[in-house]
């Protein structure tokens, strides 16, 4: 599955909760436009991730503005299943201090007994 092609669904999904979704969403081209028009999902690395949110420069806010538009980019497609994303970005310092994401080619599962806490029935009757 291409990055474009699930960019274009995640963003078709945020016009019909009736957000506007103006500035992540010429993010989100930006950031599929700087990975590669074809890039398969699975083809994206953390130094390319990195790289796209630190931009040309010092570190301003904008950072913060990309990451979140990533963020929920990323938790789309994770919710969705998509073959090549798995889990959550996660940011780091690195030893210039500038953050940095990481993402993880392999899904983690669920810790042994997690569906145990979740209850059959949400109400007691």
């Amino acid at each position: 599955m291409t990055l474009q092609s699930i960019a274009e669904q995640y963003s078709a999904f945020r016009k019909t909760l009736g957000e506007r979704f103006g500035v992540n969403g010429r993010l989100l081209k930006a950031f599929c436009r700087a990975m590669g028009q074809d890039l398969d999902v699975a083809d994206v690395s953390p130094e390319k991730v990195s790289a796209f949110l630190a931009g040309k420069g010092p570190l301003t806010a904008s950072w913060h503005v990309k990451h979140n538009a990533l963020l929920g980019f990323y938790r789309y497609a994770i919710s969705r299943a998509c073959r090549g994303i798995s889990a959550a970005a996660r940011h780091s310092k690195t030893t210039a201090g500038i953050p940095t994401v990481h993402l993880f080619a392999d899904r983690t599962p669920a810790p042994a007994g997690f569906h145990s806490i979740v209850p059959e029935t949400p109400w007691p009757s």
